[in-house]
């Protein structure tokens, strides 16, 4: 990055889940996050918040796995790491590690994973009384 390019506060532009199954994914992804989706093109839909903005999609193009060792994982951040980690076992999915310290400045993370197996991450704000905002 050039000096006279500010970094992000959010460097997580877009993004896209391969799925294997649409409507699963949808449920899963909808139930956990509250995202709505909206049909794009075939075997593509684009995620939406509760206020409309477009923040990734689901894709079934790529089939029904990743190649062995192979993934892209992102980081979600959660106000209430526990009620997520709830929502993501209620909607058919699984907590792969729970709620783990980072450190003292940086909050704690969790790893889930969706109902096809792909995991992905967990954040939660910096702990209170953090000596960094």
């Amino acid at each position: 990055m050039s000096e006279s390019t500010p970094a992000s506060p959010n460097p997580l532009a877009w993004w896209e889940i391969q799925v294997p199954d649409l409507d699963v994914g949808q449920a899963f992804y909808g139930a956990v996050f509250g995202w709505t989706f909206e049909p794009f093109e075939d075997g593509f839909v684009v995620a939406k918040t509760a206020d409309g903005t477009m923040v990734g999609g689901l894709d079934t193009s790529a089939g029904d796995a990743p190649p062995a060792g192979r993934r892209v994982h992102v980081y979600f951040r959660s106000d209430d790491l526990e009620a997520t980690l709830r929502a993501v076992q209620a909607a058919g999915g699984a907590v792969v590690q729970p709620r783990t310290l980072i450190s003292q400045e940086y909050g704690w993370f969790a790893t889930a994973a969706d109902p096809s197996g792909l995991q992905f991450g967990l954040v939660t704000d910096k702990p209170a009384g953090s000596t960094h905002e």
